[in-house]
């Protein structure tokens, strides 16, 4: 299942989830099937992988409680859900973006992945395979910045850290 580093499930179960830079959609559907949440809605602004998400959504005979938007959120109003979830999306805002989408999220709860600034073989790989694939600017953070830019909205924020995330960081309000 899906799990944090201490073991313990993810909420979600029976919540609507929002997963902003879903790309082709994996995460998604594996939240579908490991949490059964109520719905969930993923975003990316790429076309492609927009369509790869729906093609393999109609593959797999996903329900309609699972949805895939092409959109650019810095011009969408973000839906409201209960978590709103970012597997690596903050590494490609910059900080008042950052700060921006914090304000306009209606989640009681989020969990964000991110790139940690600091010197390490794997962030500079990971920079390396980035750059490959023409991905769009990417931009990295200390822990205290994200911490600083996402707890202007969300006061209880916790950062996890640790070999088993390797160059990243996870940023939530999770209780427990």
């Amino acid at each position: 299942g899906i799990k944090f580093l201490d073991g313990k499930p993810v909420l979600g179960k029976g919540k609507t989830i929002l997963e902003l830079g879903c790309g082709s959609g994996y995460f998604a559907m594996n939240v579908l099937k490991e949490i059964t949440p109520k719905k969930i809605t993923g975003i990316d602004i790429s076309h492609n992988a927009i369509q790869r998400a729906n093609r393999l959504k109609k593959e797999r005979k996903l329900p309609n409680t699972i949805e895939f938007i092409e959109s650019d959120i810095s011009i969408q109003n973000i839906p409201h859900a209960d978590i709103t979830i970012g597997l690596g999306f903050l590494d490609y805002l910059t900080a008042d973006e950052i700060k921006a989408l914090m304000r306009s999220l209606k989640s009681k709860y989020i969990i964000f992945t991110f790139s940690e600034k600091k010197p390490s073989l794997m962030r500079y790989l990971h920079m390396l395979y980035l750059r490959s694939q023409h991905c769009p600017k990417h931009y990295y953070y200390t822990k205290k910045e994200i911490a600083r830019f996402v707890r202007e909205r969300y006061e209880n924020v916790r950062i996890i850290s640790g070999r088993k995330l390797m160059f990243g960081c996870i940023v939530h309000n999770v209780d427990g």
